[in-house]
């Protein structure tokens, strides 16, 4: 059971939009806050990535702000800080294309500290049929990120494939 330090009640970041879920949590240190990611269902076949800086006392700083809402359908975000740069990466996966077409894709961005996004989003992986289930961890000692994810071949054969990011 968690034991929760300095909040009495449980409190709401992000609410009054539309069905919000998913989320992941990095923290950054050197400012007390967090950098939370989700993924935002605009309509059943198109969710895109937002994200929401929140105080170390729990309360949002600024406004959600947009990670990636392309006209593809992005999910299962993840996001990792690397104290060395300063900066968050976020992680996605990505439905490209459309019927027996269609495949997963990860993909990733980076965020400053102020929630400003750093450069494009860049292709992590683009093998075909579907990369799914992204995770992220960083090396802070080299300042280097492994990327691992599922690489669906069908429904009942899955391989874990990874990526480096530096």
């Amino acid at each position: 059971m968690a034991c929760p330090l300095a909040w009495a009640d449980d409190v709401a970041i992000v609410t009054n939009y539309e069905d919000e879920k998913c989320p992941s949590l990095a923290y950054n240190p050197e400012t007390y806050e967090y950098l939370l990611v989700y993924e935002n269902e605009y309509s059943a076949s198109d969710n895109d990535i937002y994200a929401q800086r929140i105080a170390g006392d729990g309360t949002p700083v600024e406004s959600r702000f947009v990670i990636t809402n392309s006209d593809s359908d992005e999910n299962s975000p993840v996001v990792s800080f690397n104290q060395a740069t300063g900066e968050f990466i976020v992680i996605w996966q990505q439905l490209e294309g459309i019927g027996e077409f269609a495949q997963n894709d990860i993909w990733g961005r980076r965020v400053a500290v102020d929630g400003s996004l750093i450069g494009s989003t860049f292709a992590i992986s683009t093998l075909p049929l579907n990369d799914i289930s992204p995770v992220i961890c960083i090396n802070p000692e080299i300042s280097e990120y492994l990327v691992v994810w599922n690489y669906c071949h069908s429904d009942s054969n899955r391989d874990v494939y990874a990526q480096r990011l530096d």
